[in-house]
């Protein structure tokens, strides 16, 4: 630990160069606490792109492909976008909010919308239905349990007999993809993009962390080859932070990610992310983009943006998001809990890539 120790101070009264290459840590990873201060930011210094999906305004959970909802969905001062079909068989529940699946829904349980439900396909509905707005289906309507549409139904082909809605018409509106995913840049080409910017090239210190550790960023890009998290580990976040990780991320011992106010982190991992034991990110604002699968077996806690455009998004255990959700596909089989933050609703991206 001593022996840490003192490389740290050696590094932090080095030259200031972003190209240092791994601080040589032993295999067991950081221990104790670990200062790592490198060179900070500068101010001209280019940030990476928050950027996402375009979407319909104040979208804040977004699914690309397919929604398999197996256990509660809830969206919370925000709308739920899906590109892909929606099969609900738990309850769902946006608040001050609008459902939009491209694709069919099948609806097996409770849905509660407050503002609009619309899809482009066929809407089944074999549970109470709440829609607080208009209701625009461009397939058939089929129902087997009651549905209420407090402002105006749209079907083109509906079997009226469970509906109760202000007005119900056969007017055809068209119903657009609610997201454009291709838009969306790669966690992959982010990582590479920040690289050539110049990072504190940690390599493989947390391939194997297998010792309890409290450790200090300043306002610097690190890199690390991947994590392997056996023991506990707790980051500390000052100022504007870049992570990034080349290779997959496993957490099976709790991991804490904790932002002074004020403070932002971009932790972009290019491989897997698999969670085993407890992930939170809390204070500041923290962008967590992933380039690989993404396995929730125990609770995930984010601040911020989950953008994950590429990734199977599995939630196995409970998610709690303030901020957004950007997924290729999902499917909850946990509650998973996404309210809107102060920040902007999935920033769409001015140029594709």
């Amino acid at each position: 630990m001593a022996r840490a120790h003192v490389c740290l101070l050696i590094l932090s009264l080095a030259s200031c160069s972003q190209n240092s290459g791994p601080l040589g840590f032993g295999p067991n990873g950081f221990s104790g606490n670990v200062e790592l201060q490198a060179c900070g930011l500068g101010s001209d210094d280019p940030e990476l792109p928050r950027c996402a999906a375009a979407a319909k305004p104040g979208t804040i959970a977004a699914v690309c492909g397919d929604l398999d909802e197996r256990n509660t969905l809830t969206v919370s001062s925000g709308s739920l976008a899906v590109s892909g079909r929606s099969r609900l068989s738990a309850p769902l529940r946006v608040n001050d909010g609008s459902f939009t699946s491209y694709g069919d829904i099948e609806a097996d349980n409770t849905q509660d919308i407050d503002e609009d439900l619309s899809t482009a396909g066929d809407w089944s509905v074999h549970a109470p239905a709440h829609v607080g707005g208009n209701a625009v289906v461009g397939g058939s309507l089929e129902a087997s349990n009651t549905i209420t549409v407090k402002g105006t139904l749209h079907a083109a082909s509906s079997d009226a007999t469970y509906v109760s809605a202000k007005t119900v018409t056969s007017r055809d509106l068209q119903v657009d993809d609610p997201l454009a995913c291709d838009d969306a840049p790669s966690p992959a080409a982010v990582i590479q993009s920040s690289e050539a910017l110049g990072v504190r090239d940690l390599g493989d210190v947390l391939s194997a962390h297998s010792q309890p550790a409290q450790v200090s960023l300043g306002c610097a890009r690190y890199r690390f080859s991947s994590f392997g998290i056996d023991n506990e580990l707790t980051f500390h976040v000052s100022g504007r932070t870049v992570i990034v990780v080349d290779g997959d991320v496993r957490v099976a011992s709790p991991m804490r990610v904790e932002l002074d106010d004020g403070a932002s982190l971009d932790f972009v991992i290019g491989g897997a992310l698999q969670i085993d034991n407890t992930l939170s990110f809390s204070g500041g604002s923290t962008w967590l983009a992933v380039g690989g699968a993404i396995t929730i077996g125990a609770p995930l806690e984010l601040s911020g943006f989950l953008y994950a455009p590429q990734s199977t998004l599995s939630v196995n255990n409970t998610l709690d998001v303030r901020g957004s959700v950007l997924a290729e596909s999902m499917t909850i089989a946990a509650p998973v809990n996404i309210t809107a933050s102060s920040h902007p609703a999935l920033p769409a991206c001015s140029v594709s890539n």
